[in-house]
């Protein structure tokens, strides 16, 4: 009897050195099998932390989702709610540190870590918020005037503003943990605009200012809703521009051979046939770009300017090319300008569909469309 206690005693101590020998081995594996990151710590912040229009990635909308006859307000919501706010995010200058479960502490290069907005705008619950202040808007009618139309969008701007433009968190994931840090969203508008280097003294017109029916083509980048819109390129072949260095005083004469890559109006023509239309054209250049001078991080480098171009001349009133009043700020602000011009081209400041202001208004138009028709 003693040798079997002696014997259980001995099993129950051996089965005990094992069970302690596979705990041990559970919870103390190899230094290096152990090292796990458990915080991840921002000791310096981004160099960017504003941003604007320019920095939006653009969510691939199909706009014509908004000039759908069938659409209904639970469609576009739906539609539009499969899109977020995404941003450029630019990590130059961050450095972050992971600390690890021994205590050491470890620098992380950044392209090794992953960022995204933790808390971006859903253009769906912007567009659900736009139809749902649209019900308290007032009725659009035959006879309202473009500052009544534009003091309305004023306001519905403003309201949403509050939505887009404001803070927002930025997650930085690097293997299982996370940290984050604040950027702001801002409209463009908000954001201090560099001085001008340079001012237009004045602008000469180029070569063809005369244009006729033989010019016009379908401007297809404008077409709406299938139906076409005619117009015709105007040729700046010819062109010369003076401006004038602010910093320095120096005067420079820019001429122009037609070829070169600057932002130029199209000419919307409405009524092809009428007579002796005018149409002014707003362009905007780069006067570094086309100099071959150095881009210039302290001043702004671009220039607006605008000559004029005739349309279907009776005879009589045929004449050769002639000098342009120099005009600063003339790019027309407008699908058609007021003037019958189009803007075309990437102007700095342009964000095509990017913000939800353009889908908004477009939402807003789809509202009102069928008030029209009646």
């Amino acid at each position: 009897m003693k040798r079997v206690l002696s014997l259980a005693i001995v099993l129950m101590l051996a089965f005990s050195c094992v069970f302690t020998a596979f705990a041990q081995t559970d919870d103390t594996a190899s230094p290096d099998e152990a090292k796990k990151v458990t915080e991840l710590k921002i000791t310096k912040l981004p160099d960017k932390l504003t941003y604007t229009a320019e920095d939006v990635i653009e969510p691939d909308i199909d706009l014509s989702k908004i000039a759908d006859e069938d659409a209904t307000e639970e469609s576009l919501i739906k539609y539009f709610s499969q899109f977020n706010l995404e941003l450029k995010l630019d990590l130059t200058g961050m450095e972050v540190e992971a600390v690890y479960n021994d205590g050491t502490t470890e620098k992380v290069d950044v392209k090794d870590c992953k960022a995204e907005l933790a808390d971006p705008f859903n253009y769906g619950e912007v567009i659900k918020a736009l139809i749902e202040y649209e019900k308290n808007m007032p009725e659009f009618t035959e006879d309202m005037t473009e500052d009544d139309f534009d003091k309305i969008v004023t306001e519905l701007n403003s309201k949403f503003y509050g939505m887009i433009f404001r803070e927002y968190t930025v997650n930085v994931s690097y293997q299982d943990v996370q940290t984050s840090y604040k950027i702001t969203f801002k409209n463009i508008n908000d954001v201090h605009q560099l001085d001008e280097r340079y001012e237009v003294v004045s602008v000469k017109a180029p070569e063809k200012v005369n244009y006729t029916k033989a010019d016009i083509v379908d401007l297809a980048d404008y077409d709406y809703d299938d139906e076409p819109i005619y117009g015709f390129t105007p040729d700046y072949k010819g062109m010369e521009v003076v401006v004038k260095d602010i910093v320095t005083g120096k005067t420079y004469t820019i001429k122009f051979d037609g070829t070169e890559d600057i932002y130029v109006d199209d000419v919307c023509v409405d009524f092809p046939d009428d007579k002796d239309q005018k149409f002014k054209v707003g362009c905007q250049i780069d006067v570094n770009e086309l100099l071959g001078l150095d881009e210039d991080e302290e001043y702004m480098t671009d220039v607006d300017f605008s000559f004029v171009v005739k349309y279907n001349v009776s005879k009589s009133a045929v004449t050769s090319s002639t000098k342009d009043t120099a005009t600063k700020d003339t790019v027309t602000k407008s699908a058609t300008g007021g003037n019958g011009a189009v803007q075309t081209g990437n102007p700095i400041t342009a964000v095509s569909v990017a913000l939800v202001m353009l889908v908004a208004s477009g939402a807003m138009f789809l509202s009102y469309r069928k008030k029209f028709e009646k």
